[in-house]
């Protein structure tokens, strides 16, 4: 036992010893984990854009009308979950000799149970299902790869930022920089 009251033992680490962990390390493995993940980020979301491109593309192209009876809808909360922002309303249709009950897109309004409306399926994906006045009104937007571009605008701030970091602490340009090194390794 040690005179502080502590076992002699207490810095022993079992198996191949401690490891000294150099913070810059850690800082370059977080900056890279955090460039991987908006760069995977931005990846997902220019690929859903395409996807919504292509399904709108689709159903103006390709999509059978059919005649949608509303199931049901409910409301869509808004931030606060007390006021309704709109509505979503699933509805069955018949194609092909085959029953099918889908979210009917295009339309935010409360649609009453048992109402009909015409509307748009995609013939290969009948899941995709929009009224045909939102499918004649849809046309090809940039708007689909704003959130995808906002998530490459960071990525590249965010690389440049800590490019310019690392050379700057790399050269000893920062002041008050703490080299996390031990001691005994700059001997």
């Amino acid at each position: 036992m040690a005179s502080d009251g502590t076992p002699e033992c207490a810095g022993y680490i079992r198996g191949a010893g401690g490891a000294n962990v150099s913070g810059r390390n850690v800082a370059r493995v977080a900056v890279g984990f955090w460039l991987a993940l908006l760069g995977c980020l931005a990846i997902v979301l220019a690929v859903q854009g395409v996807h919504q491109t292509s399904r709108d593309h689709r159903l103006q192209r390709q999509g059978v009308p059919v005649e949608v009876t509303v199931t049901s809808c409910f409301g869509r909360a808004a931030g606060t979950g007390v006021t309704p922002t709109g509505f979503s309303c699933t509805g069955t249709f018949s194609l092909d000799g085959r029953r099918y009950s889908d979210l009917i897109g295009g339309t935010s309004s409360l649609l009453a149970r048992g109402s009909t409306l015409r509307a748009v399926t995609d013939p290969n994906h009948r899941s995709i299902l929009a009224t045909t006045s939102a499918v004649a009104t849809t046309k090809p937007s940039w708007k689909n790869f704003v959130s995808a571009a906002i998530v490459f605008l960071v990525l590249l701030l965010s690389a440049a930022l800590a490019r310019w970091r690392l050379t700057r602490v790399d050269r000893g340009g920062l002041a008050g920089a703490v080299d996390s090194e031990p001691a005994a390794a700059a001997r």
